[in-house]
């Protein structure tokens, strides 16, 4: 399981910058990532190669000087690439819609062991209640037609909308 950082001062101290610093990055309006905790291990590496490529370098660094603000060409640019290209496929796969045939194959399965249980009850009822045939005939009735409502009331809705309503 992949490390996860907390608090700001957690993540800042992943970072290398002070809390502040990092509480100065979730303000900034291009940030790329969730502006609250928890953060895991990539979401360091793509914040660390955002802060890199998008903020000014401290001048004051003797590292610094006379560079530009691109990005560098080293092994933690490749881990940001790496890192954004799992978030994206990550996000794809969250998007993706379920397929309608098997939606309503599981729709009808379930729909079919509802109604089982329910023809189940009143013969079920008839000890605990002390009914009699009739009246055991006459909640199976009651029961049924209530089945057939739902159905017919599926039926309609699939009839109104047709196949194509699904994929909306």
């Amino acid at each position: 399981m992949s490390k996860e950082f907390t608090t700001i001062r957690q993540a800042a101290k992943r970072l290398g910058v002070a809390h502040t610093t990092a509480m100065n990055h979730l303000k900034h309006k291009r940030f790329p990532l969730h502006r609250e905790a928890p953060w895991t291990e990539d979401d360091m590496v793509e914040w660390a190669a955002w802060a890199r490529e998008t903020l000014q370098p401290n001048r004051n660094d003797p590292a610094h000087a006379g560079r530009t603000t691109e990005p560098p060409r080293d092994e933690q640019s490749k881990d940001y690439w790496l890192a954004r290209k799992y978030r994206a496929q990550a996000l794809e796969q969250e998007k993706k819609l379920l397929d309608a045939d098997t939606v309503l194959r599981e729709i009808h399965s379930a729909a079919a062991e509802a109604r089982d249980i329910f023809q189940q009850i009143p013969h079920s009822a008839q000890g605990v209640l002390d009914l009699d045939d009739d009246q055991t005939k006459q909640l199976a009735d009651l029961i049924d037609a209530a089945l057939h409502a739902i159905a017919d009331r599926f039926e309609q809705t699939a009839e109104e909308h047709g196949p194509d309503a699904i994929h909306g």
